[in-house]
């Protein structure tokens, strides 16, 4: 064990008592064993706090933080502020790996790589409904890697902790939406990032959780809506060439619907609104956004 990078594993954990062992039990029998979990109970009110007690109890790899109830991004960034190890990774509660997850990406590093990433199941009533598969592929331009990036899951990467924290690197305190912020900021500061065809991470369509619940729509554009505004703004912040700048405009522009299930021509406004709205953007730029947005809903509707 002394021979291998640790990995730092960080796990929120908000009333989840029904999926968290067969989350913890998926991480303890991974073949790579040199891990620290670390457990943020973000203010459980059923037995996750138990739970976690329990397996703290069994094995010392387990770590025990409990902190008043403040959402997944600052339950994240707790994990990352204690984190010790070489790499870390995030690992929601309600999900589960493959027992080589961890063994598959770390052996893909190099010393120029700061993100490996590999292909996601979606688990529905207990059976994969959905696979998101990556191509073996070194990217090592933004250009190119936004344009590979269609889905800012945090969970199915293995992230080099100097990457997060040399450059500060941290979840914006929002309860949707939180991965896309954090994601851009990584693309801007990553050296390599490497695609693995391989699926390990399972994410678990919970119709219950706070993503899935469609009652929350309109909090949902309100929370969407301040990410756009921090990304846009951390972009402007920076100095990035036109072409690449656009990339990282199509890519926020691709998250939205994405987040937003967009199919309707009215929804349009909304994201006039947005765009339309934003003094931090370029008048040009500004007008562009709003051409490419209204061909992506024509198309979709």
């Amino acid at each position: 064990m002394e021979n291998k990078p640790l990995i730092s594993i960080i796990i929120p954990v908000y009333n989840v008592e029904q999926f968290l062992p067969k989350c913890l039990d998926s991480i303890l029998g991974q073949t790579y064993d040199n891990l620290e979990i670390i457990c943020i109970n973000d203010g459980s009110t059923d037995n996750s706090g138990n739970i976690i007690e329990d397996y703290a109890t069994r094995d010392s790899r387990v770590i025990n933080i409990y902190q008043e109830n403040s959402g997944v991004s600052a339950a994240r960034n707790r994990g990352i502020e204690v984190s010790r190890g070489e790499y870390i990774s995030f690992v929601d509660s309600d999900d589960y790996i493959e027992p080589n997850f961890y063994q598959t990406l770390v052996s893909n590093f190099d010393k120029d790589i700061d993100v490996v990433q590999c292909g996601v199941n979606v688990i529905k009533g207990g059976q994969i409904t959905k696979q998101h598969v990556c191509n073996d592929i070194i990217v090592q331009t933004k250009f190119q890697l936004l344009d590979n990036i269609r889905k800012c899951y945090v969970c199915n990467k293995l992230w080099k902790s100097e990457l997060i924290q040399n450059n500060k690197i941290s979840f914006f305190p929002v309860s949707y939406c939180e991965d896309v912020l954090f994601t851009l900021e990584a693309i801007f500061y990553a050296r390599k990032w490497k695609f693995i065809n391989y699926v390990g991470y399972n994410y678990r369509f919970n119709e219950k959780s706070l993503t899935n619940d469609t009652s929350r729509r309109e909090k949902h554009k309100i929370f969407s809506h301040t990410i756009i505004q921090e990304s846009i703004s951390f972009l402007n912040n920076h100095a990035i060439d036109k072409k690449t700048k656009n990339a990282f405009d199509n890519f926020l522009i691709r998250q939205l619907i994405g987040v937003e299930d967009v199919n309707k021509k009215e929804d349009y406004e909304y994201y006039k609104q947005i765009f339309g709205s934003n003094k931090q953007l370029q008048k040009k730029r500004r007008k562009a956004i709003i051409r490419k947005l209204l061909k992506l809903i024509f198309k979709q509707a």
